[in-house]
């Protein structure tokens, strides 16, 4: 069976931002919680706003990750019998029977499968 992944995306990526943010996200957090029962210091330079940034870079590295692993299972796959494919829109992996497709057109950005009435 062929199959075609929808977005190209490293697994590597996808486990690093997600092991980092969590890290990033853990050590801001602690901390933050720290410095605010110690005495926030307000200074720019010299205070404590540094752990707010590494709670906040924690927390959008941990987005990323979390999208590069979402976007890795959308697929399109086919065999001599059916063409199988599960696209962002979708809530379930939809399949059509090779058979049936009475015509196909494409354009720039778009494939039209056009089926027999049944």
């Amino acid at each position: 069976m062929e199959r075609i992944q929808i977005y190209k995306t490293q697994k590597g990526y996808a486990l690093f931002f997600t092991i980092f943010g969590l890290i990033s996200f853990g050590f801001g957090i602690t901390m933050l919680f720290s410095s605010l029962k110690n005495g926030f210091k307000t200074e720019f330079l010299g205070g404590d706003w540094n752990y707010v940034i590494y709670t906040i870079q924690g927390f959008l590295f941990f987005i990323i990750g979390h999208s590069y692993k979402k976007y890795e299972k959308y697929f399109i796959e086919w065999d001599e019998k059916e063409l199988r494919y599960f696209l962002p829109k979708n809530k379930s992996i939809e399949t059509i029977i090779l058979s049936e497709i009475k015509a196909i057109s494409i354009k720039l950005f778009e494939v039209r499968i056009h089926l027999q009435p049944s």
